[in-house]
């Protein structure tokens, strides 16, 4: 049983050497990091001006969702609860699904799903362009 034990844990050693990719750094603009923090938190940008995207990417629960499903406007259940969005970059594409196959394509999901934030793009729009200081941070 010993030479057993030996031989599997010799075997598993061998195929487990395998070197570790490193992950390409990605460069950061500070200034974009900066807005995209204020919008996380921002609750303007969901139709009844109560949620955002800390709603379901709550920050004490390591940037997911406890509950079994997110809610989002009007107090309106989901069908999923939300992921982690830690290092959600790296993902080889977003949502549980996949459907997104990067960040700026997932972006626009949460705001038009009408159970999520409900806004249309006017809406976005408007409501950027009625904070002076959301204005100077997109020019």
């Amino acid at each position: 049983m010993k030479k057993l034990i030996f031989f599997i844990f010799c075997l598993i050693t061998v195929y487990a050497y395998t070197p570790i990719t490193p992950i390409n750094e990605i460069m950061v603009n500070k200034a974009k990091a900066k807005l995209g923090m204020k919008l996380f938190f921002d609750s303007r940008f969901s139709a009844d001006g109560k949620v955002s995207c800390r709603t379901c990417h709550t920050p004490m629960a390591g940037w997911a969702d406890m509950r079994p499903v997110s809610r989002g406007v009007y107090d309106k259940k989901g069908d999923l609860n939300s992921p982690t969005v830690l290092n959600a970059v790296y993902n080889f594409r977003q949502f549980w699904n996949g459907r997104a196959k990067d960040l700026k394509e997932q972006m626009n999901g949460p705001f038009h799903n009408p159970v999520e934030m409900g806004m249309s793009n006017e809406l976005l729009i408007k409501r950027v362009k009625e904070n002076k200081k959301y204005v100077k941070l997109f020019h």
